[in-house]
């Protein structure tokens, strides 16, 4: 039995060291791998990196991925950086982490390791944690998951749209690969769009306990762009969560209908030039609302008709969540 570790980094040469430590500081249940892809660092992080694989040349290998083609902070690269490490990876089971990120403890494989072995827990398809979300510029923390939630298994109806569980306190089978590096997902393994298709090959069993440090340095891939283009990078999941799970197309809108809402209201032709790098070579039959909301001028009659449509549901939901006074605002939106 293998478990394999995949970091990702670009530029990362004053966190690298305090991730890597994170981990193999770990009490290992099994043989483990820490594979980590680089994206074409400029600065000393490869030259960190290369030191821990003298101390672990067995354990630890490194591919360097190049910036030949430059996307920004779309997500796209760090998500085809995951996709590439995953294809390298040989355990049995797999975990996702950031390069600026740790892990806490030394229990965490060994734990969910256990857990994942039980013959009660086979239709689980994956095991997560809680994490501490560090705002490094205001220097406050918090725990990013409910700390009053038990040990549980959920289902993908139970999750969605009522939790969150980061992605780096994530251990899950591999026999999820094949769906994580499905061609038409492999450029969006992100984050909770990872968490959406393991809920896919089973339930997602929560233990209460804090794994990882999320460190927030402000000039994430979130934390570093305006809310009118977080908001259609989430529009984005919405498309492919509804094309790979129709039947939960309830708690899907639930989950993102305060996205639509902030692009509703707020997205104009000055925000288009940072969101068009989000617009480019998309599928149009998966990705149908993210493009029809990025235009701004000279939708057709079908078009229109699709928007009024979205925007009766993004109403409704708003006014669940947030009573007349949400339902107001967004109704000044729909008299303009």
């Amino acid at each position: 039995m293998k478990i394999s570790i995949l970091i990702t980094t670009y530029n990362l040469e004053d966190s690298i060291d305090a991730c890597i430590e994170s981990v193999v500081r770990q009490n290992m249940p099994c043989d483990w791998e820490i594979i980590v892809g680089d994206d074409g660092s400029t600065d000393n992080t490869v030259g960190h990196i290369k030191k821990w694989i003298e101390k672990y040349p067995y354990n630890i290998v490194l591919y360097t991925l190049s910036r030949d083609s430059d996307d920004g902070k779309t997500g796209s690269r760090a998500a085809r950086n995951r996709a590439y490490l995953l294809e390298k990876a040989k355990g049995d089971y797999i975990n996702f982490l950031d390069g600026d990120d740790e892990m806490v403890g030394r229990e965490k494989f060994t734990t969910q390791f256990n857990l994942l072995e039980r013959e009660e827990n086979r239709d689980c398809s994956c095991c997560a944690g809680n994490i501490e979300a560090y705002v490094i510029p205001e220097n406050r923390r918090y725990l990013m998951a409910d700390k009053t939630i038990p040990q549980k298994k959920f289902s993908l109806r139970e999750y969605w749209s009522y939790h969150y569980f980061h992605t780096n306190t994530i251990l899950f089978r591999k026999e999820c690969k094949e769906l994580l590096l499905h061609a038409d997902y492999r450029n969006f393994i992100n984050d909770n769009f990872i968490t959406f298709l393991l809920l896919q090959c089973g339930k997602i069993l929560f233990v209460p306990e804090v794994y990882g440090v999320y460190n927030m340095t402000g000039n994430g891939l979130w934390t570093g762009h305006k809310s009118v283009y977080n908001s259609f990078r989430n529009l984005q999941l919405y498309d492919l969560e509804m094309y790979v799970c129709p039947s939960i197309s309830d708690l899907i809108m639930r989950k993102h209908c305060s996205d639509m809402y902030n692009i509703i209201n707020n997205y104009s032709l000055e925000d288009y030039s940072d969101v068009k790098s989000l617009l480019v070579n998309l599928n149009p039959d998966i990705f149908i609302y993210t493009l029809l909301l990025s235009k701004l001028e000279q939708l057709s009659d079908k078009e229109l008709q699709m928007r009024r449509h979205i925007y009766r549901k993004v109403e409704w939901n708003i006014f669940l969540l947030r009573g007349k006074s949400g339902l107001n605002k967004l109704r000044k939106f729909f008299i303009k």
